[in-house]
């Protein structure tokens, strides 16, 4: 696990760093839409409640002063009767316009927000185009980008730049179109307003001697403005609920973007986890083919950089004739003698037996692993070892000198 290598490469870093920073940024824009989105379904589920309340309370006294209207009309002249049916007639056409202008105002709210998102995001990509040409300019005046790849920036934050003029003139379109229908919307509720007053003189006129049925009516009247302006307000929180739409439309945007730069950032990491060379054993060093500083030219084999050896747990390859090596098995006891310790002997053990041959001088030999107990740690690597294997023992026989035995 100790870093051995080290490759200098600036631009990963940079890069790791900018997409933390905007994973930071993504993760703090997410949790912001979330908690806004969290207030305003409140406040907005809030406002329904009470305007459904209102539109229900409104409706009852409506209903309420139109019937006691209704019964005093058989006593009311017919100039009476055509004034109040026109009355009526304005007043609806009074809140048709009140509720157009409340429709036209939540939609101008609407078109107006989705439009400077438009611009807002149009500036971002812009301001990130142009961080990125700055930065890779800096990387092609140290001739570390080609020609080729600082004009994909260029035309990328050109792109950028056009976009957000484009989204700023299409802002100042939608506010002019906005304003126009938002005029044309008060205009008519302004219509409305001033004919439902100069019905209601009309009435007031003809009925000036039946101040009771005058009265009733008049209720009736006042009973309908306030139902038609509780349902206006009903159908504005409505519209609000349809804008809380598209703020979770916004919030599962932002955290799928918060996503992908998290998602960037472990890229990025990885990136520069691979420019570190770490030691895959613990153990001594016993060859540093390169020092700091100098460049590594990788072919088609990788260079060698450092030798790492546990001297705890070194081996012998022992080449053992064909004639012999049907007596090997795994597991035999071995003793080692090196020519540096002649009057030590290492056990050991044999834990390989090649199926493979090799040719050792023309003759026919088999690869033999044996592990070594280095004892002070002695034993160093590359030396030239002797190997006794034990393939066999008796206990317990008779020794004679071989003169002793001839053959008859």
């Amino acid at each position: 696990g100790t870093v051995i290598a080290e490759l200098d490469l600036p631009d990963l870093t940079a890069q790791l760093h900018e997409a933390q920073a905007a994973y930071a940024a993504a993760e703090t824009k997410a949790t912001q839409a979330q908690t806004t989105l969290a207030q305003t379904s409140s406040e907005v589920m809030s406002q329904v409640r009470q305007a459904k309340a209102t539109v229900d309370s409104m409706r009852q006294k409506y209903f309420a002063a139109r019937s006691n209207a209704s019964q005093s009309k058989e006593t009311v002249p017919q100039d009476v009767v055509r004034a109040e049916n026109s009355l009526n007639s304005l007043i609806a056409a009074l809140n048709t316009a009140r509720a157009t202008l409340t429709q036209t105002q939540a939609g101008a709210t609407l078109q107006v927000s989705v439009t400077q998102s438009t611009l807002n995001q149009a500036k971002a990509n812009a301001a990130k185009a142009d961080a990125d040409l700055v930065r890779n300019q800096s990387l092609y005046d140290q001739q570390f980008l080609s020609a080729a790849d600082l004009d994909t920036f260029i035309a990328a934050a050109k792109v950028n730049r056009a976009a957000v003029d484009s989204a700023t003139q299409n802002l100042s379109l939608t506010q002019q179109k906005v304003d126009a229908d938002l005029e044309t919307a008060k205009d008519g509720v302004t219509q409305a307003d001033q004919n439902v007053l100069a019905a209601r003189a009309a009435l007031k006129s003809a009925m000036s001697e039946r101040h009771t049925v005058s009265a009733q009516i008049a209720n009736q009247a006042d009973a309908n403005a306030a139902l038609a302006e509780a349902e206006a307000a009903l159908a504005v929180a409505q519209a609000n609920v349809e804008n809380i739409t598209l703020r979770r439309q916004d919030v599962t945007q932002a955290q799928d973007a918060a996503r992908q730069s998290g998602q960037l950032v472990a890229y990025n990491q990885a990136q520069v986890n691979k420019s570190i060379i770490r030691t895959p054993i613990s153990g001594t060093v016993l060859n540093l083919t390169v020092q700091q500083g100098e460049t590594l030219a990788a072919g088609l084999s990788a260079p060698t950089v450092i030798v790492v050896a546990d001297l705890n747990r070194l081996e012998v390859d022992a080449y053992v004739d064909e004639t012999d090596i049907g007596k090997v098995a795994i597991g035999q006891p071995v003793q080692v003698t090196v020519d540096a310790f002649p009057n030590t002997v290492f056990p050991g053990t044999v834990f390989k037996v090649a199926s493979g041959s090799t040719i050792q001088q023309g003759v026919v030999t088999y690869d033999v692993g044996v592990k070594l107990v280095n004892q002070g740690h002695l034993l160093k690597p590359d030396m030239t070892a002797s190997v006794t294997i034990t393939t066999g023992s008796q206990h317990s026989v008779l020794l004679v000198p071989s003169v002793a035995v001839q053959v008859g």
